[in-house]
């Protein structure tokens, strides 16, 4: 549920797939999350949750072109719609379509980290986006026609990652978008199986395009 508040906060990202190759990963995903605060004005209701990893040293698709990386990744979504599952978002990767979502608020929070795979650990939001940055966050909103709407990416924070294994990944996050707000929580998330790079927010690569209402 989208709440509209007096101050904002608000996180979303996505991708294209490439080989299988993450730290493990289910096909049921699932697990916990909570968000508070507010982003451009914004806040919602975390009603599902997804964790995506890539291994270091793989080759997982970059705008649907297979790019070999030495950096590992992993990728925790927190969404406002219960059906943003691991499993729906294996049946859409599997569906051959350019699947999207209306009306849909999503955080994203990003760690990589060079040279080998994620592990727990603090991780600084960088201000920059380019390549290495130790984490990363956005928000990010879809119209009721599944057209990308808000996007805004954090300025600074951290990431804590209290527990990585092959199959799970738990921590809290604290993370401002410089006027815009902040947003701060915690996660308790199943590794989804999804193609190395692929988002369960919107899957790409595809023919024809998809809105799920």
């Amino acid at each position: 549920m989208r709440t509209v508040v007096t101050v904002g906060a608000a996180l979303v990202i996505a991708g294209c797939g490439g080989s299988k190759v993450q730290l493990g990963g289910e096909t049921d995903g699932g697990g916990s999350g909570s968000l508070a605060g507010t982003v451009s004005a914004l806040s919602f209701t975390v009603a599902s949750e997804v964790a995506t990893a890539v291994a270091a040293s793989s080759c997982p698709l970059f705008f649907c072109e297979e790019r070999c990386v030495a950096e590992g990744q992993l990728n925790i979504f927190l969404t406002s719609r219960a059906d943003v599952t691991c499993a729906t978002a294996l049946a859409n990767e599997g569906s051959g379509k350019n699947v999207g979502f209306a009306s849909l608020d999503a955080l994203e929070l990003s760690v990589l980290t060079a040279g080998g795979d994620v592990a727990a650990g603090t991780y600084a939001i960088s201000s920059s986006s380019a390549l290495p940055y130790q984490a990363a966050a956005t928000f990010t909103t879809t119209t009721s026609a599944c057209a990308s709407d808000l996007d805004v990416k954090a300025t600074g924070g951290a990431i804590v990652l209290t527990q990585v294994s092959a199959t799970e990944v738990q921590g809290t996050y604290d993370v401002t978008f410089g006027s815009e707000g902040s947003f701060n929580g915690s996660f308790d998330v199943t590794i989804c199986g999804l193609t190395a790079g692929q988002s369960p927010l919107a899957t790409n690569c595809g023919n024809g395009a998809v809105c799920t209402p």
